[in-house]
């Protein structure tokens, strides 16, 4: 087995032509609406062209009121017609040259960054040892 072998996903049958993997990273690119931009598909075009076989997205947001930094690319509610190009752009950059893609749903729970969410909800009262306790958001604040 070598690196530059393809290997075939179990579950899926997805196969990845080789066995480099970019993980994901938080870009922290998107336009001041939570789209992505030209910068995404630079990035993603050279990643592909760069020898990876699976990219992973960054952090892509369901809840525009919770980012997990500012930058981050959003999906919530219904996309525009500018979002859905833009996604458009940004996924065949990602699949470029043969790689596959892996977007990274995202809902950052208690890590929402405080600079951009007064509040963070999470499923439970858990305490984020990087906040003080007046950060600590009960169950009770929880709503789908």
């Amino acid at each position: 087995m070598k690196i530059s072998d393809p290997i075939t996903l179990p579950v899926s049958g997805l196969t990845i032509k080789n066995r480099l993997c970019k993980s994901a990273m938080t870009e922290g690119l998107c336009d001041e609406y939570g789209r992505a931009t030209d910068k995404h598909v630079t990035l993603y075009s050279a990643w592909a062209n760069g020898g990876c076989g699976l990219l992973i997205t960054g952090n892509v947001q369901i809840d525009r009121r919770y980012l997990e930094r500012p930058g981050n690319v959003c999906i919530a509610g219904v996309q525009d017609q500018k979002q859905k190009e833009a996604l458009k752009k940004y996924a065949k950059a990602a699949s470029e040259n043969g790689t596959k893609c892996f977007v990274q749903l995202s809902h950052p729970g208690r890590q929402a960054n405080v600079m951009v969410a007064k509040e963070s909800p999470a499923p439970s009262a858990v305490c984020n040892h990087h906040f003080d306790e007046s950060f600590m958001v009960s169950s009770s604040h929880w709503s789908l």
